[in-house]
C-alpha cells in the first residue's frame, strides 16, 4: 500500500484471516476490492470472492500475477490453486495471467496447461558455491556453524553489504537451541518459526535487513516463506517434519543464498552427521543425493475429495453452468471420478439444484472451503443431540460437569471435530531428563505416539524430579483418565488441551497467557503464535457451522455460533 500510494493507486488486501485480537499479532481486516487498482491477496482470498458469486467485484480485471506458481504441486493447496486459475480464465477470458517461479523444472508444462507464453531465464545472476562437510557429532557441527557465520559476517561484498546466514534445521526447539549457542559465542542470532508472534517475526526480519543480526535459524518448513537477504545457507538437518526434504524443497532453500543487489556470490554448506540415520537412510547419502539432484517436474494431482470440492467451487462461482460446460472444462484435467456421478451425488445431497444452480447449502460449503464429508458432518450434527451426549461422555472437560450450556458445547464440539490443536511439545527439561535416564530418543511432540507411550509409563515418571512428576501426573489425571481401548493413543489428551485453549480464550485470556498457563501447570510448551493461528482457524470453522446452520434455518445454532465467534475474536 505504501509503495503504490505515491503513484496515486488504490491498493486493497484480501487474505481472509487474522481476525483474532491478540498481543503481538497483526489484525488484518479485508478491504473493499471493487474500487481498487491493485489487489494483494492469497489464493484463498480471491477464491472466496469467486466461490461467493462475487466475480463482478473484479469486473475490470486486467492482469493476475501468481507468485510461486510451483505451489500447484503442493499436496494441500495445489488443486485449489489450479482450480482458481482455471476459474479466473473462464470468468475473465480477456485477463492476462502471469506465473512466477524460480524452481520449476518443467515450465513448458505449466505454460501449456494455462495457455501462457514461456519466458525462461536459465542463468543464476549470483554464482553459488556448494560445500559438503561430514560432521562427527552435534557439538562439532555447532562450532563449525559459529565459525562459518562469523567469517561470513566479517566479509563485505563489493556492494558494501555484510554476509549473513540462514541456518535450516528440523524443529522449532532446535532453532532456539542453535540460536542460543551462537549467542553464547557472541554472534547475533535469532530463532524464527511460525510459532512466534507477528511482531516478533517482523522485528527479526527488520533486524536482519539492517544487518543487526548475522544469523537467522529457521525450520525447513518455512523455507518457501523466508525472504531474508542472506549470502550463506547452512543445512543443520536435511529432514523436514517426518520426512527428508525433496529436490524441489532443497532447490527452494538453496535459492535463499545470494541476492543480486547485495552479494557477489552465494554459499551453501551441508553438514550431515556421520552415522545419523532417518527412515533407513543415512544423512551422508541423502546429502550427496540432494547435491546431485535437479528440481523435479511439477504435476497437478487431484484426489476424490479435492475433485468434489473443485467441481462445487466451479458451480458456486458460476464458472460452470451446465453439464456440457463441465465436461469441456475438465476435458484436460485428470480427475479420479465420474463427473456425472459427482453431479448426481451433489444433487442428492442438496448442494446443487436440478438446474445446475448452487443451493444455500452448497454455497455455504464452498465458501467455507469444506470437503463434502465435513459439510455433511456439520449438517447431520445440527439436529443430532446424541452427538452431544457422545461428545460429553468422552470429553476430559465436560464429563466432570453436571451443568453446562448444551448448545454452546455442541457448537464447540463440532468445531473441535473439524480441527484439534496439534502443536504442543513436552518441555525441554522433562524431555531431556527422560531421554537421558532411559537412554532413548523420542519425539518432543506431545501427541506423537512415542511421547504418549513414555509419559504414561511409571518408569518415565520415576526418573523425573518431583516438580516435573507432579506436572505429568496432573496431565494424566486431567486428560488421560479415560476408558478408551487404545489409551494413551486415543485423542483424549489432544481434545483436552484443545478444550483448555478454547475455554481460557472464552475467559478473555490472550494466547501468551494461555501458553504460560499450559507450561506452568503441565510443563507443556505451546507457542503463542500457534495458539493464535489455531484460534483463527477455529473461527473459520465456526463461520462454516454458522453458514450451514443459516442454510437450514437453524437460528438457535446460528445465534450461538455468532456469540462464540465474537468471544474468540475479541477475547
Amino acid at each position: 500500500k505504501r509503495k503504490y500510494k505515491k503513484l496515486g493507486l488504490k491498493v486493497a488486501i484480501k487474505v481472509g484471516r487474522n481476525r483474532v485480537k491478540a498481543k503481538g499479532e497483526l489484525k488484518l481486516p479485508d478491504s473493499d476490492v471493487s474500487n481498487a487498482d491493485i489487489v494483494v491477496a492469497t489464493y484463498e482470498g480471491i477464491d472466496f470472492l469467486l466461490r461467493n458469486g462475487n466475480s463482478n467485484a473484479l469486473s475490470n480485471l486486467g492482469v493476475v500475477l501468481i507468485d510461486e506458481i510451483h505451489m500447484i504441486d503442493d499436496e494441500d493447496r495445489g488443486t485449489r490453486l489450479n482450480g482458481l486459475i482455471k476459474r479466473i480464465k473462464n470468468l475473465y477470458p480477456q485477463t492476462q495471467i502471469i506465473g512466477l517461479s524460480a524452481t520449476v523444472k518443467n515450465p513448458q508444462f505449466l505454460a501449456n496447461e494455462f495457455n501462457m507464453k514461456l519466458v525462461e531465464y536459465p542463468d543464476r545472476p549470483v554464482p553459488l558455491e556448494r560445500h559438503l562437510v561430514y560432521m562427527r557429532n552435534e557439538s562439532s557441527k555447532r562450532h563449525l556453524m559459529a565459525k562459518l557465520a562469523k567469517k561470513e559476517f566479517n566479509t563485505k561484498s563489493k556492494k558494501g553489504y555484510r554476509g549473513q546466514t540462514i541456518i535450516f534445521t528440523n524443529s522449532r526447539r532446535k532453532t532456539h537451541k542453535i540460536a542460543n549457542f551462537l549467542q553464547e559465542k557472541h554472534i547475533n542470532a535469532a530463532a524464527y518459526h511460525a510459532g512466534l508472534s507477528y511482531y516478533k517475526k517482523e522485528k527479526i526480519e527488520k533486524d536482519f535487513d539492517r544487518a543487526r543480526l548475522s544469523v537467522v535459524v529457521t525450520t525447513a518448513a518455512l523455507a518457501a516463506g523466508v525472504d531474508f537477504p542472506a549470502s550463506q545457507v547452512i543445512f543443520d538437518s536435511l529432514v523436514m517434519g517426518n520426512k527428508w526434504i525433496n529436490p524441489n524443497e532443497f532447490s527452494q532453500m538453496l535459492g535463499r543464498a545470494g541476492r543480486p543487489s547485495y552479494h557477489d556470490r552465494g554459499i551453501v554448506y551441508l553438514l550431515p552427521e556421520v552415522g545419523n540415520d532417518f527412515s533407513g537412510e543415512s544423512e551422508e547419502s541423502k546429502a550427496l543425493e540432494l547435491l546431485e539432484s535437479n528440481s523435479e517436474d511439477v504435476y497437478i494431482e487431484y484426489d476424490e475429495e479435492s475433485s468434489y470440492e473443485q467441481i462445487l467451487a466451479d458451480i458456486s462461482s458460476t464458472s460452470i453452468k451446465n453439464m456440457d460446460e463441465l465436461n469441456k472444462f475438465y476435458k484436460d484435467i485428470d480427475v479420479p471420478i465420474s463427473l456425472e456421478i459427482a453431479i448426481s451425488e451433489m444433487k442428492e445431497l442438496g448442494l446443487i439444484s436440478d438446474d445446475f444452480k448452487i443451493t444455500k447449502y452448497g454455497r455455504a460449503t464452498s465458501v467455507s472451503f469444506l470437503s463434502i464429508d465435513d459439510a455433511e458432518f456439520i449438517r447431520t450434527a445440527l439436529d443430532d443431540w446424541d452427538y452431544l451426549i457422545n461428545y460429553v461422555r468422552l470429553s476430559p472437560m465436560y464429563k466432570k460437569r453436571e451443568k453446562y450450556d448444551k448448545l454452546l458445547v455442541k457448537v464447540i464440539a463440532m468445531a473441535l471435530d473439524l480441527e484439534l490443536f496439534e502443536n504442543a511439545y513436552l518441555s525441554s527439561v522433562i524431555h531431556n531428563q527422560i531421554a537421558n535416564a532411559l537412554k532413548i530418543k523420542f519425539s518432543t511432540r506431545l501427541f506423537a505416539e512415542s511421547t504418549l507411550d513414555i509419559i504414561s509409563s511409571g518408569e518415565a515418571l520415576d526418573k523425573l524430579d518431583s516438580k516435573f512428576q507432579d506436572a505429568l501426573i496432573r496431565l494424566q489425571s486431567d486428560f488421560l483418565k479415560c476408558n478408551c481401548q487404545d489409551r494413551p493413543f486415543c485423542r483424549c489428551l489432544q481434545l483436552g488441551i484443545s478444550e483448555v485453549i478454547i475455554h481460557e480464550r472464552l475467559k478473555g485470556k490472550d494466547p501468551v497467557d494461555i501458553s504460560n498457563k499450559l507450561f506452568r501447570k503441565y510443563q507443556i510448551q505451546v507457542y503463542p503464535g500457534d495458539i493464535f493461528s489455531w484460534l483463527d482457524n477455529f473461527v473459520k470453522n465456526l463461520d462454516a457451522i454458522k453458514r450451514i446452520a443459516k442454510a437450514f434455518n437453524r437460528k438457535n445454532i446460528e445465534r450461538k455460533t455468532s456469540y462464540l465467534i465474537k468471544k474468540i475474536e475479541n477475547g
